[in-house]
């Protein structure tokens, strides 16, 4: 099916059904690589913003840095749509694998961030309670996400093991209209009234049909082309968040957005160029996954390395409101990333460690 996606959506035709066609599965380095970039970038964000809040002089620079990274989490999204839509495995089977592989982890680390809010914070109206009304952390939204789709994920593969690839370029259509294009547009007082619903997918699910048929797409032609198309979609959301920030007075982030026309463009042409780049990685880098195997528990550990950072190191961080923050935002999203993946890879090395925490 290489380039088949990209063919229909221009044809639109495909008399072939997905179910027919060989199951292609992504090299090893690729979904390692996709893994760690994702979490560099997430730290990024985090980093960056702090620099983006407050429209000074020099927040343009953190606006750059947080435009780029901003296709982070909808990578995580398509890799867990490439692995796990059309793979054939029992219900029960799956949710052991998945319950086995987040439940532990989400659960002590929300219980951390609920410690470290009650007694660093001095948050005193909170309870354990709080994990089931709502992530304990703001980061940790992402696995209430993650778990929604995991619930919706046999409904998926159901749909997915019979639909042809027009129809899948229809539903894709749909979710794209109705859940980035017209809340755009609704957001500017366009079509405020327009209530005819065209999304028949869970909220993020767009994300992971996108991340399955683009799986096989690793060709150095479309890799190129998608290359340019990042960095030309990426400044445009450099720009737009300048200009409806300038205009407002203060950063708006709606084109931040993970479900912005401009970041879903993003996100799948940085999911194509990495397939690519992986896919050149020699085989067997014992390194990047050692990377890949520790990036889930750091991603769920950063936060707490880098309010440490700051409240510790603060002082010799410079000011978020002058020239240096050019260095300060990649300095510090370095440091938060590698002690992350540094304190994941060494409680791996005990069983209960590795089972609680990563």
């Amino acid at each position: 099916m290489s380039g088949g996606f990209f063919w229909c959506l221009f044809s639109g035709k495909s008399p072939v059904s997905v179910n027919l066609e060989p199951v292609v599965y992504m090299e090893s380095n690729s979904i390692n690589l996709m893994r760690v970039i994702s979490l560099y970038l997430m730290v990024n964000i985090h980093v960056a913003v702090r620099g983006a809040y407050v429209l000074h002089d020099y927040w343009w620079i953190a606006n750059l840095w947080d435009s780029v990274s901003r296709i982070c989490v909808p990578l995580f999204f398509m890799l867990s749509g490439a692995l796990l839509v059309d793979k054939q495995e029992g219900l029960g089977v799956f949710f052991r694998k998945r319950a086995a592989k987040i439940l532990a982890p989400f659960i002590t680390w929300s219980l951390i961030y609920l410690l470290y809010r009650l007694y660093v914070g001095n948050e005193k109206d909170l309870a354990i309670e709080s994990i089931l009304a709502g992530p304990t952390y703001f980061h940790l939204w992402f696995m209430y996400a993650i778990v929604g789709l995991y619930i919706a994920m046999p409904l998926l593969r159901v749909y997915y093991s019979s639909a042809s690839m027009s129809l899948n370029v229809y539903v894709l259509l749909c979710w794209f209209v109705g859940l980035s294009i017209m809340p755009m547009l609704q957001s500017f007082g366009l079509f405020p009234n327009f209530a005819i619903p065209v999304n028949f997918l869970p909220q993020y699910a767009g994300y992971m049909l996108l991340g399955v048929l683009l799986r096989d797409i690793a060709q150095k032609r479309f890799a190129l082309v998608s290359m340019c198309l990042f960095v030309f979609f990426s400044l445009l959301t450099f720009w737009l968040t300048e200009f409806v920030s300038e205009r407002s007075g203060a950063l708006n982030e709606r084109f931040y957005d993970y479900l912005a026309p401009n970041v879903i463009l993003m996100s799948v042409f940085a999911f194509v160029v990495l397939n690519w780049v992986g896919s050149r990685i020699n085989r067997g880098s014992v390194f990047l996954s050692e990377l890949g195997v520790c990036s889930f528990g750091a991603y769920l550990a950063h936060m707490l390395i880098m309010q440490t950072l700051l409240m510790y190191g603060g002082e010799v961080i410079p000011a978020w409101n002058t020239p240096y923050i050019a260095i300060s935002i990649p300095l510090l999203t370095i440091v938060t990333f590698f002690l992350s993946l540094l304190l994941i890879w060494v409680l791996r090395k005990n069983k209960v460690t590795r089972i609680l925490f990563t």
